[in-house]
């Protein structure tokens, strides 16, 4: 059965990293997960590798996550194989003294012999906030992950009320409250705008009748000037949209969505685009409606920008709702 433990480690700044080591054919898999706070891009590139390429040893690397993952044929060796790991990272061994040295334990391990490192972890683990090392927005405006320390009273219902942390002021704390409420509401847009473009982008693909081909490009095009304004707008407030648990459920759901349509084509994707469509849009308009414009503590510029998002998406509704009923009289 397998099993994931979560053990974070550091990476240090500009280490060669092994593409392999030695290993031996594994016949059950467990997981064991390390995170990694990773500082020179040459880390993160090369720790996701095989330790033997046609062997089932392996340990791969998520930068952004900050988790290092052994995945042996026994839990002993998937601490070994993290261990020897923080070896290379750290500059205690050389590529060629690791391979060597992970043969030797793994015949040590055979033999009966316990080796330590195989035993327990020989270094001590970092914290996961340590480890994260979240990849900074290269589009101006674009989300990102909160921190890990959140903001007071935010829209996700994280955070505390009322002051600042750490015997702030009231209105530091109004403060704080009002910008997180912000860049989940800003979060919240884009993600609308992202879902809608990638399902007109899958469109565009299909051979359509033209009204739907024309809807298509009318959501792509339309949706990506309200995602330009959304980031333009971000940048103005000098908030950062955040991509909180709420917004990444709201991504999903749109990806959910348009995988009922990929595999289809002609007349039936039309119908079900379009039935997507309908539905996706009346959501949007509910979150817009009952929640993003319901708060009090987001920024004027953004309830602004929010109505003007709200208007075009009911103009959307609109017309995919005459499409479907196009579609049902000729059936």
């Amino acid at each position: 059965m397998r099993r994931l433990i979560h053990v974070p480690v550091r990476i240090v700044r500009g280490t060669p990293i092994p593409t392999t080591f030695a290993g031996v054919r594994a016949r059950r898999f467990l997981s064991r997960r390390a995170g990694v706070r990773e500082a020179r891009n040459r880390a993160a590139s090369c720790l996701s590798h095989t330790l033997h390429q046609q062997e089932s040893y392996r340990a791969t690397v998520d930068r952004t996550a900050g988790e290092l993952s052994a995945r042996c044929d026994s839990e002993g060796h998937n601490i070994l194989t993290l261990n020897i790991a923080d070896d290379v990272l750290t500059g205690k061994k050389t590529v060629q003294a690791a391979r060597k040295a992970f043969s030797e334990f793994v015949v040590q391990d055979s033999l009966g012999q316990n080796p330590t490192y195989v035993a327990a972890l020989q270094f001590s683990p970092k914290t996961i906030a340590l480890a994260q090392d979240s990849d900074a927005p290269t589009i101006p405006g674009s989300p990102a992950r909160p921190s890990a320390q959140p903001v007071a009273n935010s829209m996700s219902g994280t955070g505390g009320s009322g002051s600042a942390a750490g015997g702030g002021t009231a209105t530091s704390g109004a403060k704080d409250a009002s910008n997180a409420s912000t860049a989940e509401a800003l979060a919240f847009v884009v993600a609308v705008d992202d879902n809608e473009i990638l399902a007109a982008s899958e469109a565009k693909k299909k051979k359509l009748g033209q009204e739907v081909m024309d809807y298509a490009l009318m959501l792509h095009t339309e949706h990506g000037k309200n995602l330009q304004q959304t980031l333009k707008l971000a940048q103005k407030l000098n908030v950062v949209p955040a991509e909180t648990a709420a917004v990444d459920r709201l991504r999903v759901q749109g990806a959910q969505s348009l995988s009922r349509t990929i595999s289809l084509e002609g007349a039936e994707f039309s119908t079900q685009f379009i039935d997507v469509m309908v539905q996706g849009h009346r959501e949007a308009l509910e979150l817009i409606n009952n929640r993003l414009l319901n708060s009090p503590e987001i920024h004027a510029e953004l309830q602004q920008h929010l109505t003007m998002t709200r208007d075009h998406i009911a103009a959307h509704l609109k017309a995919a709702q005459a499409l479907q009923g196009m579609k049902t009289a000729q059936r």
